[in-house]
């Protein structure tokens, strides 16, 4: 799913809305406005590639430190998980080169990252 439609799944249009999700999981994300991170309100896993022209280190910095400063903040108090995959490029989840062995582990381990991050916060809901 892509990252727009996670981040509005996991935002309520009011502090009583149910969520429509539980949790959210997103590989290489791009066109997520500061904002529109700001009003989540559900625990959000990122599978990020050490090079992505579309996510590049400066917008995964600024997604990091919103997710950070939302992690403490008293009302919010969101999950999240960050993991930075080296040697892939925008695109490793979903379009590796499985003949490449670190496309290939990395493609696998946001495959399991998403696993377990869903295990922890759906499964048993």
């Amino acid at each position: 799913m892509s990252t727009q439609y996670v981040v509005r799944f996991l935002s309520p249009t009011t502090n009583t809305t149910p969520l429509p999700i539980l949790a959210g999981y997103t590989a290489h994300p791009s066109w997520i406005t500061s904002t529109e991170l700001q009003g989540i309100r559900g625990p959000l896993s990122v599978s990020a590639a050490e090079t992505d022209s579309i996510f590049p280190d400066e917008e995964r910095h600024e997604m990091e430190a919103i997710l950070r400063t939302m992690s403490t903040d008293e009302d919010k108090k969101i999950s999240y998980q960050m993991t930075l995959y080296s040697g892939v490029a925008h695109g490793f989840a979903t379009r590796a080169d499985l003949s490449d062995e670190r496309q290939r582990w990395a493609k696998e381990e946001a495959a399991m990252q998403a696993i377990r991050w869903m295990d922890r916060f759906v499964k048993g809901a």
